[in-house]
């Protein structure tokens, strides 16, 4: 580009300054002369692409499974600490007694998913299947979630075997459930073991309040003092309430020992977990994803292709010149 042109241009370049204008027919006279070259190399891609997708890469297939928890609104609303008995049609006694602080033993939907990956869930599923692996490398093919919004577990497999994938979600599931129904059954026999031995010790410390009573009636019956007689009055009405507060702790523990054994039974003949869908053997694998690769390589070699002939054409121009 001569001085004359670069003054007569619309924009001031510096004094000296050379550019070239970018003509769209170069461009595509450019592309027309490479074009067996930008399609040859696409085509090319693709089909290897292909080959890797189909032949080369092994498929993976995935098998999910969902389960849901039937009984936690049930057990939170019947097992709530009974604080307060009714004694007549207006009166409640309270009775605070931290003895009265007990909840069915349930595990939280939260906790499922790392049971999942627990070892001994990992060991009885393999054994039940005999497969020929390790807890670690079992772990590796399972993903277990809550997923967002939705009170259910999904449990996820993915293996090279289809047929094997929906096997071991569904029997990694059946021993999660299994697993989760002996805990809680162990965790009931515990609560009502202690339970039981609350009862024992409120018993005695009511038959220890009313002999305290008889005791004491026993001691002052010989007593005839109008002076005596109030206050033997006033210590015996004491020990009376001591008897009474005795009475609705004991009455109280019993109710709970009942709505303890009802929750047991409950869960003992119903459905505690629920498998929602069970896992089936997947038709398609989910690895490699052959149409997304080929279409991914034709891209990339398209845009590679094209790249590579402006540069030629330009390295080309730069030795004529």
């Amino acid at each position: 580009m001569n001085q004359n042109q670069n003054d007569n241009h619309p924009y001031n370049y510096p004094s000296g300054y050379e550019y070239e204008e970018i003509d769209l027919r170069d461009i595509f006279r450019t592309l027309n002369k490479w074009k067996n070259t930008i399609i040859g190399v696409t085509l090319i891609a693709m089909l290897l692409s292909g080959i890797i997708s189909f032949f080369l890469i092994t498929p993976t297939y995935e098998a999910r499974t969902d389960l849901m928890q039937t009984y936690s609104q049930t057990l939170n609303g019947s097992t709530r600490p009974s604080n307060y008995i009714l004694k007549d049609e207006e009166d409640f006694r309270k009775i605070e007694d931290s003895a009265l602080n007990i909840k069915a033993p349930t595990i939280d939907l939260n906790s499922y998913n790392e049971l999942a990956y627990s070892s001994i869930i990992l060991k009885r599923t393999i054994e039940k299947l005999d497969l020929d692996l390790k807890p670690r490398e079992l772990r590796e093919m399972i993903t277990a979630e809550k997923p967002k919004d939705l009170k259910n577990v999904r449990i996820t497999v993915t293996n090279e075997d289809p047929e094997l994938a929906a096997n071991i979600a569904n029997t990694l599931a059946d021993e999660l459930i299994n697993y989760i129904n002996e805990m809680e059954q162990t965790n009931f026999a515990k609560v009502i073991d202690t339970l039981e031995l609350q009862i024992q010790n409120a018993q005695k410390d009511l038959d220890q309040a009313v002999e305290d009573l008889k005791e004491y009636r026993a001691a002052n019956y010989a007593n005839n003092q109008e002076v005596d007689l109030i206050k033997q009055e006033l210590e015996e009405k004491k020990l009376q309430n001591e008897i009474n507060r005795r009475e609705d702790l004991v009455d109280l523990l019993n109710t709970k020992m009942i709505e303890l054994q009802i929750t047991k039974a409950f869960m003992e003949t119903e459905d505690n977990i629920i498998v929602l869908s069970q896992a089936y053997v997947p038709d398609e694998p989910v690895k490699p994803n052959k149409a997304l690769n080929i279409a991914l390589a034709g891209t990339l070699a398209l845009m590679l292709s094209i790249f590579g002939v402006f540069l030629a054409e330009y390295l080309r121009n730069e030795e004529d010149n």
